[in-house]
C-alpha cells in the first residue's frame, strides 16, 4: 500500500476496474477483507487507528485499533460492541448493524482469530 497507492494522480496502479481496485484500498485500510461469495469480511490488521463507515439508516460502525504502530501490529483481542469478538470473521449484518469493532493490538502474534463459529 505505502508503496502503491497514493492521492497523485498515478496513486492507483493499473485500472480501477470501476472502483474495485479503491474499494479493496478502503476496505484493507480499515482491516477488512471482503470474502467473495460469502456474508463475511476476513479481520486483519488495518492501516490506520480509527475507521467509521456510514451504513443503513444513517448509523454507524466504527473500527479501532488501540496501540496500533508499525511495531504493533497483531491483533491481540477483539471486541464487538463490547463483547469479546475471538472470531477473525464480521458477517456482514453486524457491519451494517451500525456498532464498534474494537482491536486490542500487539508488537507480538498471538492466539487470537483462531476460533471459528460453527455456523460459519
Amino acid at each position: 500500500i505505502r508503496d502503491n497507492f497514493d492521492d497523485s494522480p498515478r496513486g492507483i496502479p493499473g485500472n480501477d476496474d470501476s472502483g474495485a481496485m479503491s474499494s479493496w484500498l478502503v476496505f484493507h485500510t480499515a482491516g477488512l477483507y471482503p470474502f467473495a461469495g460469502t456474508d463475511l469480511y476476513l479481520i486483519h490488521s488495518p492501516q490506520v487507528r480509527r475507521t467509521t463507515f456510514t451504513v443503513k439508516d444513517g448509523r454507524r460502525f466504527t473500527i479501532e485499533a488501540k496501540g496500533l504502530s508499525p511495531e504493533r501490529k497483531y491483533i491481540r483481542a477483539a471486541k464487538l460492541n463490547g463483547q469479546d469478538h475471538p472470531y477473525s470473521t464480521l458477517r456482514h449484518e453486524d457491519l451494517v448493524q451500525g456498532g464498534r469493532l474494537i482491536l486490542e493490538m500487539s508488537d507480538q502474534p498471538g492466539d487470537w482469530g483462531r476460533a471459528m463459529k460453527s455456523d460459519e
